[in-house]
């Protein structure tokens, strides 16, 4: 598991520009809601984005290094919450989030954001 965690922690250190990142290998549904929203593309709830949480370490993985690249955008993710608001529980938890994947905390980061991925109370 630590291999695997280290090859998905890895940020290029190329110079990322969010037009390349889009059409990057490292994408997928959750990160493209953080792009979309930060380019605002995004302006308004749609339902084709709904359900596009980081629902295991994989999907955060590729949230956490789209913000590694453009770091003022983490300061940002409330906007994220506020159009998608299944994403309230990733915001309010971003750094916990990261904390637990920065350190290798794989098992512990599943758990995690299996539960935030179930329907709220």
């Amino acid at each position: 598991m630590k291999n695997f965690i280290k090859k998905i922690f890895k940020v290029t250190s190329k110079k990322m520009t969010p037009e390349k990142w889009i059409i990057s290998q490292d994408t997928g549904m959750s990160s493209k809601v953080i792009w979309g929203v930060m380019m605002g593309s995004i302006t308004e709830k749609d339902d084709n984005w709904t359900r596009a949480i980081p629902c295991d370490v994989e999907d955060f993985s590729r949230c956490y290094r789209l913000l590694k690249h453009f770091p003022s955008w983490e300061k940002k993710l409330k906007k994220v919450s506020k159009i998608f608001p299944k994403w309230e529980p990733f915001v309010k938890n971003w750094n916990k989030l990261s904390d637990l994947f920065k350190t290798n905390q794989a098992g512990q980061l599943s758990n995690v954001l299996y539960k935030m991925s179930l329907p709220q109370p």
